[in-house]
């Protein structure tokens, strides 16, 4: 009898968006990797907050869905490393803030 491995479920990573503002409607990150497990596209997940280091680096959570615990996720990432944006909410705040100095 062949022991198969599990296929992972492959999750890639492509760039992060930094935002000043809570999305008023975000749907939950499970919800987002269910649809783009099943329509093999990509989405765009809320993760969390982020936390930044004082050595420049930044951390930050992404919860498991809870129809993938106990199955094997790889987070792909490219070799490059992932692209950080500002979203247009944040650029906007930054613009008030410099307007108000």
């Amino acid at each position: 009898m062949e022991n198969k491995a599990e296929n992972p479920t492959i999750i890639s990573l492509t760039d992060i968006q930094l935002h000043s503002n809570e999305s008023n409607n975000p749907q939950s990150f499970e919800r987002k990797i269910k649809k783009s497990i099943k329509s093999q596209k990509p989405e765009r997940c809320n993760a969390g907050q982020f936390k930044f280091n004082e050595d420049g680096t930044m951390e930050f959570s992404i919860p498991a869905p809870k129809e993938l615990k106990g199955k094997k996720i790889v987070f792909a990432i490219p070799k490059e490393g992932l692209f950080v944006y500002a979203g247009k909410d944040l650029v906007e705040k930054i613009k008030s803030l410099n307007k108000k100095k």
